[in-house]
C-alpha cells in the first residue's frame, strides 16, 4: 500500500490484469465487475422464463429460446406459424427458420457455469440410468447395420466432463 498525494490516507495498487481473454484472471475479473442481473432479461426464454439452455433464435426476427421450449411451442401449438414474442409471420414450417445461438449460450455459460453443470450431471444420470435398464434404448432410425450394436457395453464415465 501507499499514500496518497497529500500523504493521509493508504491507496491500494490494484492488481495489474493482462487483457488476454484466454487468461482466467482476466475472465474473472471481468465476472466480478460485471452486475449480471443486467444481462438476466436478455439470457431467458420468453416461454419457459428460465435461463437459455441450449439457445435456439429465430432467424427473421431474432428472438432467442431454449431449444426445447421452441421446438415444443411449434409441435403442440398447431396453428402457430408466427414467434411467441413478436408474432413475426414464419410461413408453413416454423422450424425451419429456427437456427443454434452458441453466441448466446455461450454468454450463459459463462456467467451462470453452475447451470452447465447440472446439464453435464442430468446427462450423465441418464445415461446411467438407461445402462441399469439395459442400454440405451435403439434409435429406429439407424440404419440396419447399426441396430445391432451393443450399446450397453458403453461405460458412461461418471466425470461430469
Amino acid at each position: 500500500m501507499e499514500e496518497d498525494k497529500n500523504g493521509d490516507q493508504p491507496v491500494q495498487k490494484a492488481k495489474k490484469i493482462d487483457c488476454d481473454p484466454t487468461d482466467p484472471a482476466y475472465l474473472d475479473h471481468l465476472l466480478d465487475n460485471i452486475d449480471k442481473n443486467a444481462f438476466d432479461p436478455y439470457l431467458k426464454c420468453y416461454i419457459c422464463k428460465g435461463f437459455l439452455r441450449d439457445a435456439h433464435t429465430i432467424i427473421e426476427c431474432g428472438d432467442t429460446f431454449c431449444k426445447s421450449c421452441v421446438c415444443f411451442y411449434f409441435s403442440s401449438v398447431k396453428t402457430s406459424v408466427s414467434c411467441p414474442v413478436c408474432k413475426e409471420d414464419l410461413g408453413g414450417r416454423p422450424l425451419d427458420h429456427v437456427v443454434p445461438d452458441p453466441s448466446i449460450q455461450k454468454i450463459v455459460d459463462i456467467l451462470y457455469p453452475e447451470f452447465k453443470e447440472l446439464d453435464i450431471k442430468a446427462i450423465n444420470a441418464m445415461y446411467k440410468a438407461f445402462e441399469d435398464e439395459g442400454g440405451l434404448p435403439i434409435d429406429r432410425s439407424l440404419k440396419e447395420q447399426y441396430r445391432e450394436i451393443d450399446f450397453s457395453k458403453y461405460k458412461v464415465s461418471d466425470d461430469p466432463m
